[in-house]
């Protein structure tokens, strides 16, 4: 059961102020860190995911991941072309 009083507190969050202090973070991490604090920040996320799901990704998510790249790439070619 969940605590009405903890998702109002959850709802109430001044999320301005939190996602401009994520923005602060990252911006000093990639000053201190260069490109490497985002690889090493994905290569933490997929660690973590592969601990629940070892079998992550199966091959038909690959396939779906690759066919949802192919389609923004050739959206996103369409874009800059109508942009002319």
């Amino acid at each position: 059961m969940v605590d009405p009083s903890s998702l109002r507190a959850f709802a109430g969050r001044d999320w301005r102020a939190l996602a401009e202090s994520k923005e602060a973070y990252w911006l000093e991490r990639k000053r201190a860190e260069g490109p490497a604090a985002g690889v090493r920040a994905a290569e933490a996320l997929l660690a973590q995911v592969r601990r629940a799901r070892p079998d992550w990704p199966s091959e038909a998510e690959r396939e779906e991941d690759r066919r949802m790249h192919l389609f923004v790439a050739e959206v996103t070619a369409r874009v800059g072309r109508l942009d002319r």
